[in-house]
């Protein structure tokens, strides 16, 4: 399901949430379709750290995955303890 349309390098993207995603696989970044896949379950901070790691994969497809994880755990910490929060209401 289709949750949130975005723009990375100025192309678009949409973000979908798909609960069939499950351990080793928690989050997908699909470069051909131009589609970030996860499944957002309701798990706010996991939610958000799996948004980063694929948003990070999608904009910066050169980094080898070490740094996207630590990146992006890194950031997901920070703005966790900021009480940023998701908002998927608005397309």
């Amino acid at each position: 399901m289709k949750i949130k349309n975005v723009k990375i390098r100025n192309e678009k993207w949409e973000i979908h949430d798909q609960e069939e995603l499950k351990v080793p696989l928690l989050g997908l970044c699909d470069y051909e379709h131009k589609r970030i896949s996860g499944p957002f379950d309701g798990d706010e901070k996991h939610e958000l750290d799996t948004i980063i790691h694929e948003v990070l994969h999608a904009s910066l497809p050169d980094l080898n995955e070490d740094a996207i994880a630590e990146s992006a755990e890194t950031l997901a910490n920070i703005l966790w303890e900021l009480n940023w929060l998701k908002n998927f209401d608005e397309n």
